[in-house]
């Protein structure tokens, strides 16, 4: 995997991560991310599907996002308000759902339903 933090002449700074292609996740590591994702605050839902080895972030209203594995309870994406999804576990660790924390949206937590 390759890091890098750009630092722009008025200071901000943002961590850039890309994941190795020979490194990424197996479909059977991915699977138990898939599904469907209720957020009740918003009233709205978000499904997250693999489709040809590649896990996407999909809502009606959106095109389909690609996410890419930043750790193992973290994925981006390419969709300007929740580029960085949180996924929490239970006890025996399932995903049960994920928060998403980017800019100014904290803790906007979205329950895995299917």
């Amino acid at each position: 995997d390759i890091t890098v933090r750009p630092t722009w002449p008025d200071g901000r700074s943002r961590l850039m991560r890309k994941q190795d292609p020979f490194n990424m996740p197996t479909d059977k590591q991915s699977m138990p991310y898939t599904g469907k994702y209720y957020c009740s605050e918003l009233a709205c839902s978000y499904s997250i599907i693999l489709k040809g080895h590649q896990l996407l972030l999909t809502n009606a209203k959106y095109p389909d996002s690609p996410l890419v594995f930043y750790s193992q309870t973290r994925m981006i994406n390419t969709l300007d308000w929740m580029k960085s999804l949180d996924f929490t576990k239970d006890k025996k660790g399932k995903i049960i759902g994920f928060d998403v924390n980017y800019d100014l949206i904290q803790d906007l937590r979205f329950k895995k339903v299917e």
